[in-house]
């Protein structure tokens, strides 16, 4: 969450609020019956939803949930200004390893946020065993000799490395994953392997036995 608040409730009791510069995670897992309600900041509310796929073996494992406050997401400072914040995962860049604190997600995963006012450059090492792509939420940047503009995802080549370069105020989303390369199937808020375990779990639901 960039600007503006969520107030999340869920069936398991798990009452949280993600505040400006936060992070939450739910794990759906076998069933969750949960709450988002916005609040505005100054007027504005600006964040980002990402929807991370479990493997099918762990698809019915229970319910989780977990927020992280703005104090607690792991922060660096480059020399030339700019901020990288890792909020999942683990992240190497200028020779320092950074670890988020949501470390398991059914799936390894890296998420991270890189901001920036000014001119500045930001170079990674990649796991080379992910898929990674950056969206850039803020401004326009330069990755090897592709522009990457505003409200633009691009999925990155293979390799382990990454460069970008701003030259005016920029922010960007890093996210990289292990690839489970499975059928997915998505009916409403249900997300499965197939279109009959979808109608199982609409059934499950209905019958109150989803959770």
């Amino acid at each position: 969450m960039l600007n503006g608040h969520f107030q999340h409730k869920d069936h398991m009791g798990n009452v949280g609020e993600l505040r400006d510069g936060g992070a939450q995670w739910m794990s759906a897992g076998k069933g969750v019956i949960h709450s988002e309600m916005p609040i505005m900041t100054d007027g504005t509310l600006h964040g980002f939803q990402i929807w991370i796929n479990l493997p099918a073996a762990k698809k019915m494992q229970p319910a989780d949930y977990h927020d992280f406050q703005s104090d607690v997401i792991t922060q660096y400072q480059q020399e030339d200004g700019s901020l990288i914040r890792v909020i999942a995962g683990d992240l190497t860049t200028q020779g320092t390893t950074l670890a988020g604190p949501l470390q398991q997600t059914g799936v390894p995963v890296t998420i991270a946020d890189w901001q920036t006012s000014k001119a500045a450059t930001f170079n990674s090492c990649l796991n080379p065993d992910f898929q990674a792509m950056i969206y850039v939420y803020h401004g326009e940047i330069q990755v090897g000799q592709t522009k990457v503009k505003q409200g633009t995802l691009a999925l990155l080549g293979d390799g382990e490395s990454l460069a970008m370069a701003a030259e005016n105020e920029a922010g960007v989303l890093l996210l990289s994953g292990h690839p489970i390369n499975e059928p997915v199937v998505h009916y409403g808020p249900f997300v499965m392997n197939s279109m009959g375990e979808i109608e199982q779990a609409i059934q499950d639901y209905q019958q109150g036995t989803l959770v």
